[in-house]
C-alpha cells in the first residue's frame, strides 16, 4: 500500500508544469510599431480610441474558440497573482506576471504585448514596443 501512494504522488508530482510555460522563457523579439504584422498594425489603428477592450485581443475569429484568459489570485487577500493563457487545443497554458502590461494581442500563434499600458486610450499604439512571444 505505501509503495502504491508513493507511486501516485510521483506521478502527479511529474505531471504538474509539463503544460505551463512562463512567458518569459519563451522565444521572443522586440519590435516597434511599423515592425508588427501589417494585420495587427491595422488592427491597431484603426480601433475606436478609449474603447474598453478588456485585456485580450483577437484578431482572428478561430483565436476566439482557442485562447481564454484567466486571472488567478493570491492565496491570501484579493490580489492577482498572475495571469493565465490558456490554449485550449494543446491544453497548455502560459503565465503572464502582474507587472506585464496589456492589452495581450494574439495573432496566428503569437503573442504580442506593449511595453507600456494604456495605449489604446492614449494614443500610443505607435510610439510603444511589442514584445512578439512564440506560443508552443
Amino acid at each position: 500500500m505505501r509503495n502504491l501512494v508513493i507511486i501516485l504522488v510521483a506521478v502527479v508530482l511529474c505531471s504538474c508544469g509539463f503544460n505551463e510555460y512562463k512567458i518569459s522563457n519563451l522565444e521572443k523579439r522586440n519590435l516597434n510599431f511599423e515592425e508588427l504584422p501589417l494585420e495587427v498594425k491595422n488592427f491597431l489603428s484603426n480601433r475606436p480610441k478609449c474603447k474598453d477592450s478588456g485585456m485580450i485581443l483577437f484578431l482572428e475569429l478561430s483565436d476566439t474558440t482557442n485562447f481564454s484568459l484567466e486571472t488567478v489570485n493570491t492565496l491570501i487577500g484579493p490580489w492577482v497573482n498572475y495571469e493565465k493563457l490558456i490554449d485550449k487545443q494543446k491544453n497548455i497554458y502560459y503565465k503572464i506576471t502582474q507587472e506585464v502590461p496589456y492589452p495581450y494581442i494574439i495573432f496566428r500563434n503569437k503573442l504580442y504585448i506593449p511595453d507600456k499600458y494604456d495605449i489604446l486610450c492614449g494614443g500610443s499604439v505607435f510610439e510603444a514596443i511589442y514584445t512578439e512571444y512564440q506560443l508552443k
